[in-house]
């Protein structure tokens, strides 16, 4: 047999040769290519990687400073604590031992950063209130005449709540000149036996249970009230100032109605808010109760157009612990479904989830400070424009907002798009009414909260 390769067997075994030479080129190429894009993968991993060390780095030292600060400052503090005798101006002076306050904020004068006053004075803050709060307003204006109203001194208050509005800090016709006064009611003085050093005494005892104690301005029937020049922004400023540095209180709760006759310019209500938090170094606390129509407008063909109190909730945003409307005596209002609206009345849990839903997610607010001002019934079950909520409904509003579920309410539900587990705070009308039914919408209220995790 002849060994020579013929020609055509030699051009057959180069022809397959080269096709496997080709072969093993292509997957050559196709690993490279996989080990070049797990290189890439495994550099920008590193970069990222790098810049979340570098980020974390930063925020450790930043968390680092602001311990480092908080205690330094709880140790200046010391001795007052020791003596119980932490005064708000004590605070101050110590806190701008630190650095200047700029609006909520401390600037340290070693450029270790800027913090919240809040956060730095913990639990010595006119503001540290648990994350979901209740608030209600003591009426301090009760008499014999008035109807399911328990007549109550601020100890008996129920313990269900974490903040006192007492209500109401009124413009003071003797001045005129944009200033407001307070003085304890002769009817409650008479009829509970009840001085000035008691009620003060009482202010101090509840703090010291970490209640905060606000001075609530305005009110029913209020049509006085005037922020609208230079002169009476700062007279408000200064008279509220006089009364909490007189009373003690931890801050003011703003229930001004300007639909009744008040007059508010947004620009010069932020100046007198600033001059009273610049007072006390911005550990203070400013809670907002607007009617709804205040915040927007109900107008439809006006598309809602934002209202006074919006503007000022817009224009303090970083300075408010609370903002919220009262879902009450507003008639009917549209809801967060605009432009294709839907009028809600009250006395329905759609009525104030539709507009909650709409605060939670306007970007101009602070959308950790939402909250919800109600008018509470112990047994009343009604559809009509009173507004009324029994305990249960009142509970299943806030799982509709909180939780994000639907209520099936049974006028024009609506379902949040969401659970706004942010949600701040339910200030209840009144704690004297509630009192007078056993206390039973706080209560249904504190029950579901503490439920949850969040």
């Amino acid at each position: 047999m002849n060994n020579k390769f013929s020609p055509i067997s030699i051009k057959n075994y180069y022809l397959a040769r080269s096709h496997r030479d080709s072969g093993i080129t292509l997957v050559a190429l196709v690993v490279t290519i996989i080990v070049l894009i797990i290189l890439a993968g495994v550099t920008i991993s590193i970069f990222s990687s790098n810049n979340n060390i570098v980020e974390q780095a930063k925020n450790a030292k930043a968390l680092s400073n602001a311990s480092t600060i908080k205690e330094s400052i709880q140790l200046d503090l010391l001795p007052n604590i020791a003596t119980g005798n932490v005064s708000n101006a004590r605070i101050k002076e110590v806190l701008e031992k630190y650095g200047s306050i700029e609006r909520a904020n401390l600037v340290t004068n070693d450029d270790k950063g800027t913090y919240l006053v809040e956060d730095l004075l913990g639990d010595l803050s006119n503001k540290k209130i648990p994350k979901k709060a209740i608030a209600g307003y003591w009426a301090n204006w009760v008499d014999n005449s008035t109807l399911d109203f328990e007549e109550l001194k601020l100890s008996d208050v129920s313990n269900n709540y974490d903040i006192i509005n007492v209500s109401f800090a009124r413009y003071d016709t003797t001045k005129n000149d944009g200033s407001v006064q307070f003085k304890l009611n002769d009817y409650l003085k008479t009829y509970l036996n009840y001085t000035e050093d008691q009620f003060k005494s009482d202010i101090k005892s509840l703090q010291s249970k970490g209640k905060k104690i606000l001075i609530s301005v305005g009110g029913s029937g209020e049509t006085n009230i005037n922020v609208t020049n230079d002169t009476n922004a700062n007279n408000f400023a200064q008279s509220i100032i006089d009364i909490i540095d007189e009373y003690g209180f931890n801050g003011v709760d703003f229930d001004i109605e300007t639909a009744a006759g008040s007059s508010i310019n947004p620009d010069y209500f932020e100046k007198a808010i600033l001059k009273i938090s610049d007072n006390y170094a911005s550990n203070i606390m400013f809670t907002l109760n607007s009617s709804c129509t205040e915040m927007r407008s109900a107008n439809t063909q006006a598309g809602h157009t934002e209202q006074v109190w919006h503007k000022c909730a817009s224009k303090l945003e970083d300075l408010f612990t609370i903002v919220s409307c009262r879902y009450y005596n507003s008639g009917s209002q549209i809801g967060y479904d605009f432009p294709s609206p839907w009028s809600r009345e009250q006395g329905h849990i759609s009525f104030i989830t539709s507009q909650v839903v709409k605060w939670l997610n306007d970007e101009s607010l602070n959308n950790n400070t939402i909250g919800i001002t109600i008018l509470g019934s112990s047994s009343i079950e009604t559809t009509s424009i009173s507004a009324y909520l029994v305990p249960e409904k009142i509970v299943l509003t806030l799982r509709s907002i909180i939780e994000g579920i639907n209520p099936n309410d049974s006028y024009r539900n609506f379902v949040p798009d969401k659970a706004y587990t942010n949600f701040k705070s339910v200030t209840i009308w009144s704690i004297n009414y509630d009192a007078y039914y056993g206390n039973v919408m706080s209560s249904a209220v504190k029950q579901y909260f503490n439920t949850l995790s969040v």
